[in-house]
């Protein structure tokens, strides 16, 4: 008896640690703006974002289509997954609605004067009524952001 009771908390101290140490995409596929596969329920180092959204079919969104950036012509910079939302005035990039305000996404993207820097997006907007659009700036790399995955 006491090793049946013994496995069965061996059982579930597992399960508590393998949940403990997974992410889990936090929205439906029907949530999720055109293009983008997975969110992550939190924040992750860079490595671990990039894992995270191979597990899940997808890359983090890079800049401009490259693996490095000077952070230069931000107005024109173009973003995987966000082709579908450029700003009225053609400029920038809106930032999708369906998703979330105050938030600081991973890009695939790292600063070309400093690779243990890597590029991420946040909503900035001047005006409430505004959709805003997407801000580029840099963290690193082993410092913790929240994670997009693109197909």
């Amino acid at each position: 008896m006491k090793i049946k009771t013994l496995t069965s908390i061996t059982f579930i101290i597992g399960m508590a640690i393998a949940v403990g140490t997974t992410a889990g995409i936090s929205w439906a596929a029907e949530q999720l703006p055109p293009g983008v596969v997975a969110i992550a329920d939190k924040q992750m180092n860079y490595a671990a974002a990039e894992d995270f959204c191979k597990q899940n079919g997808g890359k983090l969104p890079r800049i401009n289509d490259s693996d490095s950036w000077d952070g230069t012509q931000q107005k024109s910079a173009s973003l995987d997954g966000f082709a579908k939302h450029p700003k009225p005035d053609g400029t920038g990039i809106a930032y999708p609605v369906e998703l979330p305000k105050g938030k600081f996404f991973w890009t695939g993207t790292k600063d070309a004067a400093n690779p243990n820097f890597v590029w991420y997006i946040q909503h900035r907007s001047n005006n409430s009524s505004d959709m805003g659009e997407v801000n580029f700036d840099k963290w690193i790399i082993r410092g913790p952001r929240d994670v997009m995955c693109v197909k």
